[in-house]
């Protein structure tokens, strides 16, 4: 390192802002001890690039500086942000106030102060609420069309050009002082030291801070947080290492510092150890209350709002919050609300009580009881919003009054809140539970059975399904972003009129059906009964549709499909029963084929999914309209 470049970079700094600067000064500033301050002063002097009475920087000194000049900086901010629900359905993460300042804001402000003009931001999720950053503050947008399915590495590939003397930096860190400067004339990356057990990068390295080995945690150690900058030399040898990586399969998880850890050999960089309070890296919304006090009371999250307002309990004792995965047409977190009535308290009460009688006939079944009593009173709650277009497909009218009328079951989730024009809603959380294994035949034999209860209970719980509406109405949201690339498409919708016609042998009278009955939206308490969750889909209909939505979720080939039908109806299916299974398969996977290509279009990347979905549409539909049908217990591949 040209450790003179940082006494020249003082100086300059100092001139620019009207300072004088002695040597004791610039031993402060430097971070290093007063006699080599005097050693490294005078070296300056000798090489021409500083003179002395007043100290101060020459012509020669700042020539030599500005081949350090800091061309450019590169910030990621593509990200989610998902330990920062729910505000980050609403914001991105970089765009989150601290202390009434964005982060991204602070840190955009910070280095066109030091005179950093191209800055790149290189986004992704809710790209569109970065654009006014374009005037604001005269950054480049650089779009990482992979943000969803890959991690950093991806965003700093996407902007891999512009690598030369650059600052790389993440948009949701939080730097209390102004950590950059105009010249930089080596690489490195800021580190902090944690006391205790960290899940940072930790960083082993040399007397001069040159950087040995990075690990994905530690305790006691120095970990990488903030900023790094890169010299145009490391930048030229980083870049095609970075490209090497992005092509390598297998690193869809890496972050960029991967490529520096398993390059260190090929990569000089050194840690620049910051102070305890230089740079702040949130991990999450309780960490981000604790340091801005106006979180704990009120977020600026619509989101939070309506849940407090919903339960009745005021934002700080909103906590826990944590992302649940994403399903196809929602996303959801949960959450708990300290105060807020318990959505399952009677049912935690009647697992005491079978605690109690546990304890005087099987003391060894008592603690299991005990600790479902326990789970089931747990104040906990999920909280679902709908994926953009849902809500064009699905009757949130409808939705409510199903759970209004199966509540009485038992067997569903409960609704604490529900928003039918938004679709957003609470239900409770059922904690210790876990999801239905499809093939487990325990598992599988305890769901249909609840299953079984749904269909006999005789309740009018929503309106008789149309599949082909919803196929209609599906179309349409394709057809809106051109987003159906099936050659023949129009084959198969051909196919769907003639599977939609109300086939003879259909029941005399329609069922109670959930419409979407699939492994993960069935539930295995703590206790061993089961929850059937999110009735967004249901109504009146086939028996035999819920188990089709099971069988094509589960990928069940075709043995599978009349074993589950032969569970459920106590012997072998007929014929007839048979034919509407396939009916009822082939018009699901359609279902589910369109959502995907819609929802692909709007930016997600769902892999195999909507060929599987398309190829089961096409081969159980073309099965259901077979006449005779094949024999019952051929596999599917022989009769695809």
């Amino acid at each position: 390192m040209d450790t003179g470049a940082l006494v020249c970079r003082e100086l300059a700094e100092a001139c620019e802002l009207g300072e004088a600067i002695s040597q004791r000064g610039l031993a402060a500033r430097l971070g290093i001890s007063l006699g080599k301050t005097n050693q490294l002063v005078r070296q300056e002097i000798a090489r021409g690039h500083a003179a002395a009475d007043p100290l101060r920087l020459t012509a020669a000194g700042r020539d030599h500086l500005d081949q350090y000049r800091v061309d450019n900086a590169i910030v990621l901010a593509a990200g989610f942000g998902s330990r920062f629900v729910p505000l980050t359905y609403e914001t991105p993460k970089g765009l989150l106030k601290v202390h009434g300042e964005p982060m991204l804001e602070r840190q955009l402000r910070q280095l066109r102060e030091v005179g950093i003009s191209e800055i790149i931001l290189v986004v992704g999720y809710m790209k569109e609420r970065f654009e006014y950053l374009v005037d604001k503050f005269g950054v480049q947008l650089v779009f990482n069309p992979q943000y969803a399915r890959r991690n950093n590495l991806a965003s700093l590939y996407v902007a891999r050009e512009y690598l030369a003397s650059s600052y790389v930096l993440v948009a949701d860190n939080w730097m209390e002082h102004n950590m950059f400067h105009r010249w930089e004339p080596d690489s490195w990356l800021s580190g902090l030291y944690f006391e205790g057990p960290t899940s940072e990068w930790v960083v082993g390295f040399g007397p001069r801070g040159v950087i040995k080995s990075l690990t994905v945690g530690g305790r006691d150690a120095w970990a990488i947080v903030g900023p790094a900058h890169f010299t145009r030399q490391f930048s030229a040898a980083f870049r095609p290492l970075l490209e090497q990586a992005y092509a390598a399969p297998g690193t869809e998880d890496w972050y960029w510092e991967h490529v520096l850890k398993a390059n260190l050999d090929k990569l000089a960089v050194r840690l620049k150890r910051m102070g305890t309070h230089g740079v702040r890296e949130f991990e999450s919304l309780a960490e981000l209350r604790e340091f801005d006090h106006s979180y704990r009371d009120q977020a600026d999250s619509a989101i939070m709002r309506q849940i407090a307002a919903a339960l009745g309990v005021p934002q700080n004792r909103i906590r826990d919050l944590e992302p649940l995965k994403h399903g196809l047409t929602n996303a959801s977190f949960r959450f708990s609300a300290e105060g807020a009535a318990d959505p399952y308290a009677a049912d935690a009460a009647g697992a005491a009580d079978a605690a109690h009688a546990a304890d005087a006939a099987h003391p060894a079944d008592a603690a299991h009881a005990a600790h479902a009593a326990d789970a089931a009173g747990a104040a906990q709650y999920v909280y679902r919003i709908p994926q953009e277009g849902a809500n064009q497909w699905i009757d949130r009218l409808n939705e409510r009054a199903v759970y209004n009328a199966i509540e009485p079951l038992g067997l569903s989730d409960r609704v604490v809140w529900f928003d039918p024009a938004s679709g957003h809603r609470i239900t409770g959380f059922f904690a210790g539970a876990r999801e239905l294994d499809p093939h487990n035949p325990g598992d599988l034999a305890a769901a249909i059975a609840a299953l079984k209860t749904v269909h006999g209970s005789g309740l009018a719980a929503g309106a008789e399904r149309d599949l082909l509406a919803e196929i209609d109405r599906l179309q349409a949201l394709c057809e809106s972003r051109d987003a159906i690339r099936f050659a023949d498409y129009g084959q198969v919708a051909d196919l769907v009129r003639r599977l939609a016609q109300p086939p003879a042998d259909r029941p005399a009278a329609p069922a109670p059906t959930h419409g979407d009955f699939t492994a993960s939206n069935v539930l295995v308490l703590a206790d061993g009964s089961i929850r059937i969750i999110d009735w967004e889909l249901a109504g009146l209909g086939d028996p035999l549709a819920d188990l089709a939505s099971f069988a094509v979720a589960a990928g069940f080939d075709l043995d599978r499909v009349h074993r589950l039908a032969e569970l459920y109806l106590g012997r072998a299916p007929d014929q007839s029963e048979r034919r509407r299974l396939y009916r009822w398969i082939a018009l699901t996977a359609v279902v589910n084929t369109l959502w995907a290509e819609y929802r692909q279009a709007m930016g997600e990347e769902l892999g195999e999914y909507p060929l599987t979905m398309y190829r089961q549409a096409k081969d159980y539909g073309r099965l259901a309209l077979q006449n005779p049908l094949p024999d019952a217990d051929r596999p599917a591949s022989d009769n695809a």
